[in-house]
């Protein structure tokens, strides 16, 4: 056909799914050969959009349409691609459906808990998982009881931008690393969090933020073992006993993680360690 010169393949996306991430097709562009139609998948479900060769065009156009378009697809060969993107299986079939997407549609930049879980196990190694896990347990606890004395913290981005805070652990600088990782795969929503999960000072308001709780939360966990803030750093002093620069950085992050504990204690009239015998 003379309008598909010079393309090897095209979506095709119903009109009542459209919060689809643009990272998603991306990485359907990427795992595209133009011989197999490339489905986006979440939790091993296919979604849409279908990426599909152009050759498949006559195909299409001598279909009788029974079973519709996917019973025409699913003959052909199919190859299906892991996505992070709860969306592609979200459509507008309903009023609560609509709901749902326009509840999406507001919180897309923080994702849900379901995709970050997904994107965590995609993207990282299975003990930064595990890892990630203990650290958002502890920070959603923590959120839990700021919240019932007086604050306002938004727990899902509590939670989910302590699952990925090491999301590019490993890399240089891991922490901004993965801060402009999140904001590229549009998860910007979690990127000033996960920024500053290695050293947060106390909000000049005197309130703890989300930010600052996943901070103290990553102070309280090594590995996915629980212990206090002064464990954790007398381990970093202890390793670079020998470096002075190096352990004059971590009394400066060691007075800062005391000092939101400080806070966090302050604001809920219990200390942190009483807080996580609900765990």
């Amino acid at each position: 056909l003379p309008h598909f010169a010079g393309v090897d393949g095209f979506f095709i996306l119903p009109v009542d799914i459209p919060l689809i991430r643009p990272a998603t097709l991306d990485l359907l562009i990427s795992r595209f050969n133009g011989e197999s139609v490339v489905y986006p998948c979440f939790q091993g479900e296919r979604g849409h959009p279908p990426l599909i060769p152009v050759r498949c065009i006559s195909d299409i156009l001598e279909h009788d349409g029974s079973g519709g378009l996917q019973t025409l697809l699913e003959r052909l060969p199919g190859t299906d691609v892991a996505v992070w993107d709860q969306g592609i299986l979200m459509d507008a079939d309903t009023p609560e459906d609509y709901n749902a997407l326009n509840l999406r549609a507001a919180t897309m930049a923080i994702g849900t808990a379901a995709e970050v879980e997904v994107l965590a196990e995609l993207t990282m190694p299975e003990r930064g998982v595990a890892h990630g896990r203990a650290v958002a347990d502890i920070a959603l606890l923590l959120g839990e009881e700021l919240n019932r004395h007086g604050l306002a913290l938004d727990l899902n981005l509590v939670y989910n931008s302590a699952l990925l805070h090491d999301i590019a652990k490993g890399v240089p600088g891991h922490e901004l690393a993965g801060s402009e990782m999140l904001k590229k795969i549009g998860f910007g929503g979690l990127s000033e969090s996960v920024g500053l999960h290695r050293d947060a000072c106390v909000p000049a308001s005197g309130k703890m933020t989300e930010k600052e709780l996943v901070c103290l939360a990553d102070k309280l966990v090594r590995g996915t073992r629980r212990m206090t803030v002064e464990e954790r750093f007398r381990e970093k002093l202890q390793l670079y006993a020998d470096d002075r620069l190096a352990c004059a950085a971590i009394r400066e992050r060691l007075a800062n993680a005391m000092a939101l504990q400080q806070l966090m204690e302050n604001s809920t009239g219990m200390t942190v360690e009483e807080i996580l015998l609900k765990l």
